[in-house]
């Protein structure tokens, strides 16, 4: 299976981005939150999970630079992740294999595919959110913290 041909529609698309190369058409933006950490969140103030792609990612993990795999265009991150709930919930029990299968079942739901998101096939998948989980855990640098930002609803 050629690896280059299959890739994630959108791990998390403003990880690795510059200003420079973002356009008026990208529906995701960068903001600030009351912590100081630097977010994403979808166009119309929806803020994202960077795992799973789920509405509203309350926890903030601090990251220093880490290369991102299977994405077409982001090569690396190196700012926090955001994560819901559910994601926060596995990554403190560490329960990393449950987290890559929960990833790989929830952003299929959260971001369906269409014409414009296609997903590579989920053992291909799996090996790219594997990965990726590898690189956050070795580049996490801070505690967790809660983003006053994001609603508890």
């Amino acid at each position: 299976m050629n690896v280059d041909n299959h890739c994630l529609p959108n791990l998390h698309p403003l990880h690795g981005m510059s200003e420079s190369n973002k356009t008026d058409d990208d529906e995701y933006r960068v903001y600030v939150s009351p912590t100081g950490a630097r977010r994403v969140m979808l166009k119309g103030a929806q803020i994202v999970c960077d795992f799973c792609m789920a509405p509203e990612a309350p926890w903030v993990y601090p990251c220093g630079n880490m290369p991102i795999m299977g994405h077409r265009m982001i090569t690396h991150s190196d700012d926090p992740w955001g994560a819901c709930d559910e994601c926060h919930d596995f990554i403190e029990a560490d329960q990393y294999d449950m987290l890559v299968e929960h990833m790989i079942k929830k952003q299929k739901e959260h971001r369906p595919p269409d014409n414009a998101t296609v997903y590579p096939p989920e053992d291909l998948m799996r090996v790219f959110l594997r990965q990726n989980v590898i690189n956050f855990r070795k580049a996490r640098i801070g505690p967790v913290e809660r983003d006053l930002f994001v609603s508890d609803e």
